[in-house]
C-alpha cells in the first residue's frame, strides 16, 4: 500500500500504473487512521511530499514506528 498526501498524487501512481494507492487529503492524518490501514498483515508506504516547509515529514514523524502501526 502506497500511502500519498492528496489526489494529485494518487492519480499520478494510478496512471503509472501502481494501483494499491490511497491518499490521505493531506498531511492531516491521525495516529488513528494510520492505525486502520496497518490492521492488517501489509507494507504502508508513505510517499508525502517534500515540501520547503516540512509538513510531510513531520506529518510521518507524528506516526508510530513499525509496519504494525503500533505505539
Amino acid at each position: 500500500m502506497i500511502l500519498v498526501e492528496g489526489l494529485f498524487d494518487y492519480a499520478a501512481l494510478w496512471q503509472a500504473g501502481f494501483h494499491n494507492v490511497t491518499c490521505s487529503m493531506g498531511n492531516h492524518l491521525s495516529v488513528h487512521q494510520y492505525r486502520q490501514l496497518c490492521d492488517s498483515p501489509r507494507t504502508v508506504y508513505l510517499a508525502f511530499d517534500a515540501d520547503t516547509n516540512g509538513s510531510g515529514q513531520k506529518a510521518a514523524q507524528s506516526l508510530p514506528a513499525g509496519s504494525e502501526g503500533k505505539a
